[in-house]
């Protein structure tokens, strides 16, 4: 089976996700870890070699400026809105188009039997 995993470009999403990515190799499966490009260098060593990394969307540091620009908040004092505007918001909207085309490309297995 292949299995695409996606996270937010920072440790603390990606390598809880590590033990996963690590049985399903060792079970047998395809798997590929969809984040941000310029992360990769920063977590490569730490995501098992056989693991497919997807690059795709902005870094933190983008999609924050940003969520804060949307917010009128500091980026150093976040609010509740502010938190829901980097994750929903700002980060999806700066990086949908590249992360479902790449995903497409590598085409991981449907969750749902029979569908295509």
């Amino acid at each position: 089976m292949r299995l695409l995993f996606s996270a937010t470009p920072a440790f603390g999403h990606i390598l809880p996700l590590v033990p996963l990515m690590r049985a399903a190799v060792a079970a047998g499966h395809t798997v590929g870890l969809l984040s941000s490009a310029g992360f990769r260098a920063t977590i490569g060593t730490e995501l098992p070699p056989e693991v497919d990394y997807l690059e795709a969307g902005a870094m933190p540091d983008v999609f924050s400026t940003e969520a804060a620009r949307r917010t009128g908040t500091d980026i150093y004092q976040p609010t509740p809105a502010m938190i829901g505007e980097i994750f929903g918001g700002a980060r999806v909207d700066l990086g949908i188009e590249e992360s479902l085309g790449r995903a497409a490309r590598w085409r991981a297995d449907s969750p749902v039997p029979g569908r295509q």
